[in-house]
Parts: structure tokens; sequence; C-alpha cells
């Protein structure tokens, strides 16, 4: 991991996804040019590659105290709707 820092990469834990829905899962080196390189602590985020709109992003807290409470208050709420 401080060898990847050191040249400037970081290694994320990506799932892919291919047409036929072949899942693959694994640690990847990703360099600062890629997507999910600032993606750090409570943040997960999902790249989605589109024929029309290129590539989106979308990130957002998966883990921590507040998302995992926000989590627990919705499941509640949706026992007694």
């Amino acid at each position: 991991m401080q060898a990847a820092e050191k040249l400037g990469l970081r290694v994320k834990h990506l799932v892919t996804v291919d047409n036929s829905l072949k899942v693959d899962i694994r640690p990847e080196f990703v360099d600062s040019e890629h997507p999910l390189y600032g993606v750090e602590k409570v943040n997960n985020a999902v790249l989605i590659k589109t024929d029309l709109l290129g590539d989106l992003t979308l990130i957002g807290a998966g883990a921590g105290a507040k998302p995992t409470a926000s989590a627990v208050i919705e499941d509640f709420i949706s026992l007694y709707t």
C-alpha cells in the first residue's frame, strides 16, 4: 500500500459487471485520473459506463455512524408505514 502511494496509486476494491452479468471482484490499482481515486473514508461509489452520457459516477456515504443511524431509522419507519 505504501509503495502504491509513492507511485501515486491507490488500491480500490472494485466490482465489475459485464454485459452478460458476469461479476468480477478484486483489488485494483487506480491512478489520480481514475474517477474512484478520491473516494475515501465512509464513502462508496458506483461508476456506470453509458453509451450516450459517457461515464457517470455516483458517490455517497455508505458506512459510519450517521449513515448507519439513518438506515436504521428508515427501516423502523418502513415497519410502521
